[in-house]
């Protein structure tokens, strides 16, 4: 159970965050805020491609599009194998990677010593 310390912070925690605008609308907020709005005139032919994609199976062009094909470098590999010992669930591993977490915690400790 929550403490009346717990309780008290959460009441104010909320409140704190309705005022600076954190939490999301109450349902009566929000369809005051719809009633406020202004319309957007739209062409027909702008409504008629929203609904076509709105109604469409297929997914919208990427936009976005590597300049290169990703390429694996020996950096790649390196940042890879350093990344397989540190980002592992308890209880899992192997002596490679067991090596491999003492030295990076070595080259660690002797950058701080610089």
């Amino acid at each position: 159970m929550s403490s009346a310390a717990d309780k008290v912070f959460d009441l104010v925690a909320n409140k704190l965050r309705k005022k600076k605008g954190l939490c999301p609308p109450t349902p009566e907020e929000a369809a005051e805020a719809f009633k406020k709005t202004k319309a957007i005139p739209i062409s027909d032919d702008e409504q008629a491609s929203i609904i076509d994609a709105m109604l469409s199976e297929g997914t919208p062009p990427s936009h976005y599009q590597a300049a290169e094909p990703w390429a694996s470098t020996p950096l790649d590999q390196e940042i890879d194998a350093e990344c397989q010992a540190i980002c592992r669930n308890p209880g899992e591993g192997d002596e490679e990677t067991e090596r491999l977490e003492a030295q990076i915690e070595q080259q660690l400790l002797e950058e701080d010593d610089d």
